[in-house]
């Protein structure tokens, strides 16, 4: 019989509260930011609900597979690095519950489930589903499996974002955070192009590396009234903030209200319009 039987303490997969003050100091990364690191994983954008592969071949020159000792995986080749650095931790400091973990896989080219517009970070090959005993947690249910919330204070420490966060709840899913892969782009792992890339991106919407506005631009987004991917990016980043929005694409009354109410709260101009400085405290860039 396994000894986890008669303490609850070790039955790993079962159903608990999600514990508080998990991913402080981290954000979960947006689309936008993802293709300026790192590229489109498919070229011809053509994303569905299913996992299609990546064609971009430059992106999937950056990817490996790798036996992590518990599973095999396959995804980003500097995320596996990091998750080999997590798990050395776990292994180390809950040896019982690294030898419950499994996994769903790591890279997956879709969209997020019940998203016409947002691709899951999966993507790119930097999130990982984690199996306890072989289940998976259910999403949606604001519960986690007991073992997930010891490992997240642990995916934590090493820049790694709990998906038990998110707007709707999805404990299995640990990513990596916005904070992990600046610091990997700024040390040079992901090339010369992916530079190259993050300045086109910042460009595009007016701002340099260090936040400030380029000469002769202004540092105006988008405010309601518009539509577009980028504004879905928007709200998927105050979504990650606890805010009740649908990911639409549309900048409306709820976007705004959501927007000035994150503004007031970080001592921003609460006016509404997505600028340069309220982009930058939403980590957009």
């Amino acid at each position: 019989m396994d000894a986890r039987e008669n303490n609850p303490k070790l039955n790993f997969s079962r159903l608990t509260e999600v514990p508080s003050g998990v991913n402080e100091g981290l954000t979960s990364p947006i689309n936008a930011f993802m293709r300026s690191i790192l590229g489109e994983p498919r070229k011809r954008m053509d994303y569905s609900t299913y996992d299609k592969g990546l064609d971009n071949v430059e992106l999937e020159q950056m990817h490996r597979a790798c036996d992590l000792g518990c599973f095999k995986i396959r995804g980003l080749s500097v995320a596996i690095d990091s998750l080999k650095l997590v798990l050395k931790d776990v292994e180390e400091q809950v040896a019982a519950i690294y030898s419950a973990l499994g996994t769903a896989g790591m890279s997956s080219v879709r969209r997020v489930v019940g998203s016409q517009h947002l691709l899951s970070n999966h993507a790119w090959g930097a999130a990982i589903d984690l199996k306890i005993d072989g289940m998976l947690d259910i999403r949606g249910d604001n519960l986690t499996q007991y073992a997930l919330g010891v490992l997240a204070p642990i995916f934590n420490k090493h820049g790694w974002y709990w998906g038990a966060r998110f707007r709707k709840e999805d404990s299995m899913h640990f990513e990596v955070s916005y904070e992990r892969p600046v610091s990997w782009q700024k040390s040079g792992l992901f090339g010369a192009k992916s530079a190259r890339q993050r300045e086109n991106f910042l460009q595009r919407h007016s701002v340099t590396a260090g936040g400030s506005p380029r000469p002769g631009t202004t540092a105006f987004i988008c405010s309601r009234g518009d539509k577009g991917l980028y504004v879905a990016q928007l709200q998927s980043a105050l979504i990650c903030r606890q805010y009740n929005l649908v990911p639409d694409g549309r900048f409306g009354k709820r976007t705004e209200l959501a927007l000035v109410d994150f503004q007031g709260k970080h001592g921003l101009v609460p006016n509404g319009i997505l600028n340069r400085k309220t982009a930058l405290y939403l980590s957009l860039f």
